[in-house]
């Protein structure tokens, strides 16, 4: 099994490889304004949680921040309504933009490439299996940061997961 696994490690690196030789700068920014459209949905999903704690009590809840404690509680509602729509809005514009930039890497790809068209939707595959790669890359830097992150704050917590995933994987 370990075999299978450092065969499919090293196809994806050889893959990885030849994307970002010809696409890397494209391929870069498709992981930037992934993590971006992420992080914003996480908030953007998070945030009206925050104003319904907020609409369900009297004042401000102990465990919010200071800084956010001070202000007068119809103004943190509002300001909290209004954020959780901007970071839905910079979900958005970063999707558009992740797949305009798919989009051009793609032709960029099969520009560079020079084969002979095969079969009629060979672009679209190949802006699918671009993106999907590009998503995959992304999503790993986002579990990494997240690990570390969690790690940083509650370092217990980050050994139990990262113990947990190496046993289920001995496991398989």
């Amino acid at each position: 099994m370990f075999l299978e696994i450092y065969k499919s490690l090293r196809w994806e690196a050889s893959l990885g490889a030849k994307f970002f030789r010809v696409v890397a700068a494209h391929t870069v920014a498709i992981v930037l304004f992934t993590l971006v459209s992420q992080l914003s949905s996480l908030l953007a999903s998070l945030l009206p949680l925050k104003v319904v704690i907020l609409l369900g009590s009297d004042s401000v809840p102990h465990y919010f921040p200071s800084f956010l404690a001070e202000l007068n509680r119809d103004v943190l509602i509002a300001g909290l309504s209004l954020a959780s729509l901007g970071f839905f809005l910079v979900h958005l514009v970063s999707e558009r933009i992740v797949g305009w930039i798919t989009v051009v890497g793609t032709s960029r790809l099969l520009e560079k490439s020079h084969k002979m068209v095969l079969f009629e939707n060979q672009d679209q595959v190949a802006a699918g299996g671009y993106q999907r790669y590009s998503r995959a890359l992304a999503s790993g830097v986002f579990i990494g940061l997240a690990i570390c992150g969690l790690g940083w704050f509650y370092p217990k917590v980050t050994a139990v997961i990262v113990g947990y995933t190496v046993i289920v994987l001995l496991l398989l």
